[in-house]
């Protein structure tokens, strides 16, 4: 929901602050919790984006003119194990 926020957004530039907070917080926290897991020495469960939000981010970028920042979430999103769909290209 807060990825879809941002796409909604009227103040571009509120919305690209606020979705590259969202992803920078998400990136670290599964940074963060894949870190914790390896050191108790349980079995690896990390954190990911899922793919919903993928698509709502890239759907965020790209409404406010980050093109770069839209490819780069597509790359991602195809290297992580997710296939672009209907939304992603939309």
């Amino acid at each position: 929901l807060l990825a879809h926020a941002c796409y909604r957004a009227s103040d571009r530039t509120l919305a690209m602050e606020k979705a590259t907070y969202f992803l920078d917080e998400m990136k670290e926290k599964g940074k963060r919790h894949s870190i914790m897991l390896l050191f108790r020495h349980s079995f690896f469960i990390g954190f990911r984006i899922e793919y919903r939000t993928y698509n709502a981010l890239i759907a965020a970028f790209g409404k406010h003119g980050d093109v770069k920042m839209t490819f780069q979430l597509a790359d991602e999103m195809t290297e992580v194990g997710f296939i672009p769909n209907e939304d992603s290209y939309a």
